[in-house]
């Protein structure tokens, strides 16, 4: 071969590789952006970054299947891959540098990223077994993560137990949040405060913290409130964060039928951030707490006569608490006497709807005493009285008498 020849052929192996190295730089490039995006809470740019490092290794794995660095490159598109949350396509990369790599360190980053995609797929046993072999006998960063994640998959599967002493050992700061989740399960609230208690001053990966308190709130919802005072007292949350936590504490509540401590937590979500989006809802649904705390349609007219502007705007934004001021108003229009019979069935009706769809149940058990008495005669008074007696049973006695009294053929 004349020299010319040589140098030609330099120049081509160069300038392949050169090639492989460029593709190989921008795939890891792509992947550190991604990463970053993830860690600054950027969810929606950081998988559509990571797809795009996964394509960029997916071409150096094909354009040069050869070279010394494909495990890396064939990694890099697994990884990318189950990042971008299309698992079903990571797993031939990753199973192929499982098999294919001699380096124990690709292997662990492989099998630590296929038992995530396992869990994933909802496979959380098949991601045990996986997880379990990632750095056998060896104490390193791989190996602290594979805990994590069977941590996880222990929790997936049900077994809380075995979760704690997986999470237990991980130093993560995610697995201090899936860890008090672990203890909740088990009944265990004061452990799981104890393990949130330190992640309160550190940062704020909100979509975390509002998933975890949700999950601890209705099992130990004085432990989620006092979490909740704590992170609201932090300077540098925004209005807007405050005013969301206060807000899904409030329904906690709400759903524990505990509207007085409900109506307080929205009335500080409305407070926190009053021109908001949350602000307006904390309003809507703090009408809506109101609503269930009414004794009678005197209160309950008071309540809608106290109603501004601004509250209108804001209950008209939440269609649960728009259809409880209309039931609220067509209940309150019965306070103007009418011995119809369409006054006597707006009167019956009103009260259903008060009981079933907005769980008013003292306005409702007020109403359905009072139809009797007003309208006496009607056909639906036996009826609103052993409604008012399953709504109080405390005076079932005296109303079942009432009702054998003056219905007796009812």
């Amino acid at each position: 071969m004349n020299r010319r020849s040589l140098i030609g052929t330099g120049l081509a192996v160069a300038l392949v590789g050169c090639a492989y190295y460029n593709g190989l730089y921008n795939a890891n490039r792509l992947a550190d952006a991604a990463s970053k995006a993830d860690r600054e809470g950027r969810p929606g740019e950081a998988q559509a970054l990571w797809a795009q490092a996964a394509v960029k290794a997916e071409s150096v794995v094909a354009r040069y299947p050869k070279s010394k660095h494909r495990d890396d490159a064939t990694l890099l598109q697994g990884r990318a891959l189950q990042a971008s949350g299309q698992c079903s396509r990571a797993m031939a990369p990753l199973l192929s540098t499982i098999t294919i790599t001699s380096e124990h360190d690709l292997r662990d980053v492989a099998l630590l990223t296929l038992g995530q995609c396992l869990l994933q797929m909802e496979k959380p046993d098949s991601a045990v077994r996986v997880l379990t072999q990632v750095g056998e006998g060896a104490d390193s960063a791989n190996a602290a993560e594979a805990r994590y994640w069977r941590g996880r998959a222990f929790m997936a599967m049900g077994d809380n137990e075995a979760a704690v002493s997986d999470l237990e050992a991980s130093a993560a700061d995610l697995g201090r949040f899936a860890l008090a989740i672990a203890y909740s399960r088990l009944g265990r609230g004061a452990d799981a405060a104890r393990v949130l208690q330190p992640q309160v001053g550190k940062r704020y990966p909100e979509g975390v913290w509002l998933a975890t308190l949700d999950s601890l709130g209705a099992a130990h919802p004085h432990v989620t409130t006092d979490l909740v005072d704590r992170l609201v007292a932090r300077r540098s949350l925004t209005k807007g964060q405050r005013a969301r936590l206060l807000l899904a504490d409030g329904r906690r509540w709400s759903r524990l039928h505990d509207d007085r401590r409900a109506k307080e937590r929205f009335a500080a979500a409305a407070e926190a951030a009053p021109d908001s989006t949350e602000g307006r809802e904390a309003v809507a649904e703090r009408f809506m707490s109101r609503l269930r705390l009414t004794q009678n349609l005197g209160e309950a007219a008071a309540i809608l006569d106290s109603l501004g502007s601004s509250d209108q705007s804001a209950i008209a934004t939440l269609p649960a608490a728009a259809g409880a001021r209309r039931i609220l108003q067509r209940a309150v229009a019965n306070l103007v006497p009418d011995t119809s019979g369409a006054a006597q069935l707006a009167m019956f009706l009103a009260a259903e709807q008060l009981r079933d769809s907005l769980r008013a149940l003292p306005l409702a058990r007020s109403l359905f005493i009072e139809l009797p008495m007003r309208y006496p005669g009607s056909v639906l008074a036996p009826k609103a009285l052993l409604a008012a007696v399953a709504l109080d049973p405390a005076r079932a006695d005296s109303l079942l008498e009432v009702l054998r009294l003056r219905y007796p053929t009812a």
